[in-house]
Parts: structure tokens; C-alpha cells; sequence
């Protein structure tokens, strides 16, 4: 076992519903009125059978959410709950003994196999307070005699372990009125319908309630976890400040120049003696303009060089430069879909991709282009969609980090700021066709090693594309000559105009990810933020920037993951970079960087430098166009607390094993 191994072992072993008695039947005058009707109906009465049929596969688990002691299916891999048939616990309630065989028949069938069927509310009431009942859906008649499905509704509003957690859809086959459907709507059935049943309405119905209810727990349970997660950050953010105290001032000391003339802009304009004059309009005028040029952007890195700070994270910020600063010295088949809680948990942050096969992944790039109805609106062709994935896969190499899981987990983290995050309202159909491709062939063809060595080295790359940023132009070149062969074009049916600028939101987002243009871009992004203005979809450079920071935050998620994947991660790039240091050791050619030397540095030192220097600040920037981007943050302030801890460990280690040498020598 290596000294890492040992170190993160011993670390990571220090990290790391009362029922309700039935109710008065002291019922409104509606009971009375319901009794001669229910009398001429067929009062023969069945014993009850109740189907409790228990569901368990390897990769889930049932788990109470606390509301009402329901069930969802639970993920433990992801965290995902999703509401899968055969686990769901359904209530029927109806007195005519023909329905509820066929109601039975049709649910069973359909895949539902927790049924308690009853013949009566009273009957439905007491299985509801069985102290181990947990029930996800019930399903009444509206009018039975004594208690109807409008009694039991209500009943179950105020019973304290259900109340409006549990939803309840009422039908009739007597009263057709939409005065009595609007009725059972407004006392809280969740939809009503009319009999005779028919099955596929039935069950559409019946999956739609759930589905529905589910998303309204997420949604409940999200704005929980936001509330959480924001005295989280704070608390976080502190303890990280001391942990990090070091780069957080050399992280002050990185100013550009558009930020010093930004703030004595912003000086002179809060002076109320400028109100009424023309000069506080073109004052206002010039700090909207000069954002947009670059060169005003770039930091003043040279002169944070000459600063006092530690080795690793002064041999980081240097590779993370504009490139000028180094010297030179036949047909696959597609795999099927996989399972739909797959599909859905591609929506969460916390998604494993090294719990799939790579065909596995293709299936679900697949999908992230489905689900947003690229398909349709710009005609891709199936085939040429797929042909294409296995192309760009197969043009991933087999490196430490930079292969085709970090391409799927880069576009899956896309994915889920688009569609969960919020990010895709601020943006057209064409803008995430491009993203979602930018995200995919944002690495495609790296050979795992840096833009800094490749020039060095004079590498081919480095002479086709004159030393700037080599490795981010081979990607975009690479994709978009995949793109143009026939069987794999996906643009075929785009307009001149529609090419055109996807090929150029493609490029810019890709060249984004050239850690050499870091400081360039936060700077810009942190400008628009302190507009204090919404980001405009109807603004092209608005829409742009964002492109940009998705992508390039997607790229560095992994320092904001959850802590198991966050360290799978970080060990996988630092890996990459000590087999490059190893190389450069050999050769001996130029001196090893700091961080890329397996001899003087650790992954968790790296990591640590890394979010420190980079991650956070973007995060919070882009967290004040997302809010919902903060969960990743604290998760990240998380991370780093952790990492200190193995630093910790390590060079106490370290200490020791330099102590034991001294003895030995001695």
C-alpha cells in the first residue's frame, strides 16, 4: 500500500409515524342525500383481498422520505428517487365488487403489484391507520353509503401521519357533472374520473398523479436542501478561508486592469453630485463598453509570479497562462437504452458515471440529445447521431483522466445545470445543440499531456497550431472534420445561418476551457454580474458568456462533486500529470513543474491549490447568475476541508518518516 493509500485510508475513516383513531362520522347533509341512491345499487358485499407483494432488486432500496412513511425507490448510488411501479402501494376503494376486479386486473397488469383493495371507506379508513400502512395513492369511489370518497378524502387531509402528502383521486359513475368534478378538485382530489373507466385513461391518470406528487417532494425537499446548503456555505466558506489563507491572497493580488478601472467607475458614478449631468451617462456608457475588450482582462500573472506563495501552486497558476509564457526549448452497432432511473438520474449532480459500461454512456448521450427535442427541431438523422458517438468515443484515448468518462461526465454536468440548475432558460434550442457537442468533443483526441509540454516538445500539434492553445484547437478541429463526413453529420439540415454559429459557439467554448484564458473570462463574467442585470436570451454576448462558463465549470466540476467521486477524480488528474512529470524527469529536458512532480507534491495538495486558485471563484460568480449552483459549492467548501485533512496527515508522515531517517543516520 502506498503512503497516499495508507493516508487517505486513515482519513476516510474519519470523514466520511403515530396512526390517528377514525374520525366522527358526523358527516354533512350530503351523506343523507347520497343513501336512497346508494341503496339501489348491488349491496353484496365480498371478503377483502389485500396483495402485499414485496419488490427487491440488488441496485436499490426502499426508503421513507418522511412524508407520511411513503415509499420511493432510492438509488443508493446517486441519491435518485424515482417511482417505479412495482413498489408503488396503491389503495382502491369501491363497493361494487365488478369494479374492483377489474380495476385489480388492469393495475396488476399494468406492472402495480402493492394493491389493497376495499369494499368500503370505513374499510379504506382502518386499513390507512394499520400502524405499518404506507400507502402512495388512493383511489375512491365518490359515492358509497356512510362513508363516501369525499368523507374519506377529507379524513385523510387531516389525518396526521398522511395529510396532503397522500393524493387521492375520486370517480363516479352517478354524478357526471363538471359542477361535481370542479367540486372533488377544490376539497383536494387530485383528478376525477368519470365511469365507465377506461383502462389507458385509467392509468395514464394513475401514473400522472404519481409523478406529479414525486415531483412535488424533490421540489420540497430541494428548497430544504437550498436553505441548508446557504448556512452551509457560510459556515464553510469561513473555515476554508483559514484552511487556504495562503492563495486566497494571492488570489487578491490577481487583478486585472478593467477591475481597478471598473471600481473607480463605479466610485465616481455613486457621486450624487453627478445625478443630473450628461457626463454620468457616458461614464455609464464607457463601463458598458469596455468590458467587451479582451485585452483589458488579463491579469497581471508576471507580477504575481514574483510573490511569496508555495511551489505547487505557483507551478499551477504558470501552466494555467497564455501559452507565450513557455519556451521553447465497418459500421459499430449502437447499445440499446439503459434503465429509465438511469435516464432520470442524469438530471442530478450527483451522478456516477463509473457505475455504467462506456456503452452504457453512449446510450445516455443519446438521450440528453433527445430530451431536449434537438432531434426533431433540427432533423437529425438517428443513425448519424449514433454513428457520430461511436466516432468521438473511439477518438478518446485511454488516459489517466482525460478519456471518454471524463467527456460524459463533462456533458452530464452540462446537463444537469441546463435542465436542473436553471441554465437553459437563458438560452435557445441552438445554443444547447451547440453546448451539449462542445461538452461531448471538448477533450476528444487529448494525448494526456499539456499544452506547456507539447510546445516545448515541438510537437506536431503544437507547429500546426502555433503554440496557442494547441490542444483546445485540436479538439475543435478534430470534431468538426468527424462532423463533416457524411455518416456522421448532424448538421445536414441546418440553415447556412444555423451552421455558422454553431460552429462558432462550438469553438469558443471549447478554446474556453483552455485553463490559459481562466483569469481572462471570470474577469469578464465577473463584470456582467456587477451590472447587477438579468443575463438577456435575447442578447447574443449575454448568451455567449454563459456558453462559456457552463462549459467551463462543467470541466472543473469534479473538485464540487460529492466526496467519493471528488477523490476519484483527483487522484485520476493527478495521476495524469505526475506520468507527464515522469516523462519530463526522464528526459530531462527542462526542469519538472512543481505540481506534475510525484516527488514534491501529492493529489491532495494539487486538488486543494486548484479549488482554491480557480473553482470557488467561479462558482460563486456563475452561483449569482444560478442560484441553485450553490449545492456544488458547499459540496466543494466540503471537499476542501477534506483535502486538508489528507495534507495534513501526509506531511505529518512525511514528518515522521524524516525523524525516523535522522535516528537511523545517527
Amino acid at each position: 500500500m502506498s503512503k497516499d493509500e495508507k493516508v487517505m485510508k486513515s482519513t476516510s475513516d474519519r470523514i466520511v409515524n403515530s396512526s390517528a383513531g377514525s374520525p366522527s362520522r358526523n358527516s354533512s347533509s350530503r351523506n343523507s342525500n347520497r343513501t336512497s341512491s346508494n341503496n339501489n345499487r348491488n349491496n353484496t358485499t365480498s371478503s377483502t383481498t389485500t396483495t402485499t407483494t414485496t419488490t427487491t432488486t440488488t441496485e436499490a432500496s426502499d426508503e421513507d422520505d418522511g412524508s407520511g412513511g411513503r415509499k420511493w425507490r432510492s438509488n443508493s448510488a446517486r441519491g435518485l428517487k424515482t417511482f417505479i411501479m412495482g413498489d408503488v402501494s396503491l389503495l382502491v376503494v369501491d363497493d361494487d365488487p365488478v369494479q374492483r376486479m377489474v380495476l385489480k386486473r388492469w393495475l396488476h397488469d399494468a406492472g402495480y403489484k402493492n394493491l389493497t383493495m376495499c369494499e368500503s371507506g370505513q374499510q379504506a379508513w382502518e386499513k390507512l391507520n394499520e400502524p405499518d400502512a404506507k400507502f402512495d395513492l388512493v383511489v375512491t369511489d365518490l359515492m358509497m353509503p356512510e362513508v363516501g370518497g369525499d368523507m374519506l378524502l377529507e379524513w385523510i387531509k387531516n389525518h396526521p401521519k398522511y395529510g396532503s402528502s397522500l393524493p387521492v383521486i375520486l370517480m363516479s359513475g352517478e354524478d357526471k357533472t363538471e359542477e361535481t368534478a370542479a367540486s372533488a378538485i377544490s376539497i383536494g382530489s387530485q383528478d376525477f374520473l368519470y365511469k365507465p373507466l377506461i383502462k389507458p385513461l385509467f392509468l395514464r391518470k394513475i401514473t400522472t398523479v404519481l409523478e406529479n406528487m414525486l415531483i412535488k417532494e424533490r421540489e420540497a425537499a430541494y428548497e430544504t436542501l437550498m436553505k441548508e446548503k446557504e448556512e452551509e456555505i457560510k459556515k464553510l466558506t469561513s473555515e476554508v478561508y483559514l484552511l487556504s489563507n495562503e492563495n486566497i491572497k494571492v488570489m487578491k493580488a490577481i487583478e486585472s486592469p478593467i477591475e481597478g478601472i471598473a471600481r473607480t467607475l463605479s466610485n465616481i458614478l455613486s457621486d450624487e453630485s453627478l445625478r443630473d449631468l450628461p457626463v454620468k451617462q457616458e461614464l455609464e456608457n464607457i463601463f458598458l463598453t469596455i468590458r467587451t475588450n479582451k485585452d483589458l482582462y488579463a491579469p497581471a500573472i508576471q507580477e504575481l509570479l514574483k510573490q511569496e506563495m508555495n511551489p505547487e501552486a505557483k507551478s499551477l497558476l504558470l501552466s494555467c497562462t497564455e501559452n507565450t509564457l513557455a519556451r521553447r526549448a465497418s459500421i459499430p452497432t449502437f447499445p440499446v437504452v439503459v434503465r429509465q432511473d438511469s435516464i432520470a438520474g442524469l438530471k442530478n449532480w450527483d451522478f456516477n458515471p463509473f457505475l455504467y459500461t462506456d456503452k452504457d454512456l453512449l446510450a445516455l448521450i443519446k438521450n440528453m440529445f433527445e430530451s431536449f427535442g434537438l432531434m426533431e427541431r433540427f432533423q437529425i438523422p438517428v443513425q448519424n447521431l449514433e454513428q457520430f458517438l461511436l466516432a468521438v468515443q473511439k477518438h478518446y484515448h485511454n488516459n489517466q483522466y482525460h478519456n471518454f468518462y471524463h467527456a460524459f461526465d463533462v456533458m452530464q454536468t452540462v446537463y444537469c445545470i441546463l435542465s436542473t440548475m436553471g441554465g437553459a432558460v437563458y438560452l435557445t434550442h441552438l445554443d444547447i445543440f451547440a453546448l451539449l457537442t462542445a461538452a461531448l468533443c471538448h477533450d476528444v483526441g487529448h494525448p494526456g499531456l499539456t499544452n506547456t509540454f507539447l510546445i516545448n516538445s515541438e510537437n506536431e500539434l503544437a507547429m500546426l497550431y502555433n503554440d496557442r492553445s494547441v490542444l483546445e484547437c485540436h479538439h475543435s478541429s478534430l470534431a468538426f472534420r468527424l462532423l463533416k463526413k457524411p455518416e456522421y453529420d448532424l448538421l445536414k439540415h441546418l440553415s447556412p445561418l444555423e451552421k455558422k454559429e454553431l460552429r462558432t459557439t462550438i469553438i469558443t467554448c471549447i478554446m474556453a476551457t483552455d485553463m490559459a484564458h481562466h483569469f481572462t473570462n471570470t474577469a469578464k463574467l465577473e463584470q456582467r454580474v456587477k451590472l447587477g442585470k438579468t443575463f438577456d436570451r435575447e442578447n447574443k454576448d449575454d448568451r455567449l458568456m454563459l456558453l462559456e462558463a457552463i462549459l467551463k465549470a462543467a470541466d472543473i466540476s469534479n473538485t464540487g462533486k460529492p466526496w467519493p467521486l471528488a477523490l476519484e477524480w483527483a487522484k485520476r488528474v493527478a495521476e495524469e500529470g505526475f506520468l507527464q512529470g515522469d516523462i519530463e524527469r526522464k528526459e530531462n529536458k527542462w526542469p519538472v513543474p512543481e505540481h506534475l512532480d510525484r516527488t514534491k507534491t501529492t493529489f491532495a495538495k494539487n486538488t486543494a491549490n486548484f479549488i482554491d486558485l480557480f473553482a470557488i471563484h467561479l462558482y460563486k460568480l456563475i452561483a449569482e447568475v444560478l442560484p441553485d449552483i450553490k449545492i456544488a459549492l458547499a459540496q466543494m467548501y466540503e471537499n476542501r476541508k477534506n483535502l486538508a485533512e489528507i495534507i495534513k496527515e501526509q506531511e505529518k508522515e512525511t514528518q515522521q518518516e524524516k525523524e525516523t531517517q535522522a535516528q537511523n543516520s545517527a
